[in-house]
């Protein structure tokens, strides 16, 4: 069995924001066991017009035995985005799942 694990980040961007990038500091952990961005994206197929509850998603990888600590530094973070109004609304899953 792996040791990776994936966690995905749903949100939804506020279109008045100035900021539209961020960094992840994943440092907290231990090396070997660091979780690492993979890369984001739109929920929504190409061409489709239809608005979803979470529009964006960003995807992270790594060391099951780091994945509450890395949950809960990435719900800071996009807490902090939240409440700066950068993004309107979030949700962290283990799976794609919007």
């Amino acid at each position: 069995m792996s040791d990776n694990k994936t966690m995905f980040v749903f949100y939804t961007m506020n279109p008045t924001a100035d900021i539209v990038t961020w960094k992840y500091d994943f440092r907290f952990a231990p090396r070997g066991k660091r979780w690492e961005w993979v890369g984001s994206g739109s929920t929504s197929p190409v061409g489709q017009r239809k608005k979803l509850e979470y529009e964006n998603e960003e995807q992270f990888s790594g060391h099951k035995d780091t994945t509450n600590i890395t949950k809960e530094y990435l719900n800071n973070v996009f807490k902090g985005l939240k409440s700066c109004g950068v993004i309107k609304k979030f949700k962290i899953r283990m799976s794609y799942r919007p």
